[in-house]
């Protein structure tokens, strides 16, 4: 999955990526089909930000109080296209 997919090899020291693997082969889940294309890109991200936000709410409430920095990194990409990260730091 990691090859066809081209996604990165860290994913394999990912616990979430690990423990989805473990938790399937240790349950047999007849009829159990993973989200599609169209769910992992929608639905299921709309609710994923949804939960960061929730987790991040008190963090956020502290930025008033005790301020924040605004800090980027530069990155260029394999076709040495330019990348620009920005970050807040509490």
């Amino acid at each position: 999955m990691i090859c066809s997919s081209k996604l990165l090899f860290n994913l394999a020291k990912n616990p979430y990526y690990v423990n989805s693997y473990s938790f399937v082969a240790n349950h047999m889940l007849n009829g159990f089909l993973p989200p599609g294309y169209n769910a992992s890109r929608t639905t299921l991200l709309h609710q994923e930000k949804a939960q960061v936000e929730r987790l991040l709410k008190p963090i956020k409430s502290t930025w008033n109080v005790k301020g924040i920095s605004i800090v980027s990194d530069g990155w260029t990409d394999v076709q040495r296209r330019p990348l620009i990260n920005f970050m807040i730091a509490s």
